[in-house]
């Protein structure tokens, strides 16, 4: 006379482990087709020259400067420009 073990609700969604897959795509290991690639032809636009890096430490106020570095343990080192597309 053992006891059984409740059987699930018919209610309640199934779980499942995730695939290697998925855990592949949820940490960005899997390189996704990118659609909206400039051609190879197409000039890239005049973009207007990058700051200082003096410059940019004095827009920012020093308290949050500070709190950067607090909070974050984070310096300004360098001033670069980025590609939208590839910040998530």
């Amino acid at each position: 006379m053992g006891i059984d073990p409740p059987e699930p609700d018919s209610d309640e969604e199934e779980t499942m482990a995730p695939t290697s897959e998925d855990l592949d795509a949820y940490y960005g290991l899997v390189e996704e087709p990118k659609a909206s690639e400039e051609p190879q032809g197409e000039p890239k636009k005049e973009e207007k020259p990058l700051p200082s890096l003096s410059d940019v430490e004095k827009r920012i106020p020093e308290k949050t400067k500070a709190l950067m570095e607090e909070l974050f343990r984070a310096r300004l080192e360098t001033v670069k420009r980025i590609d939208p597309k590839e910040v998530r």
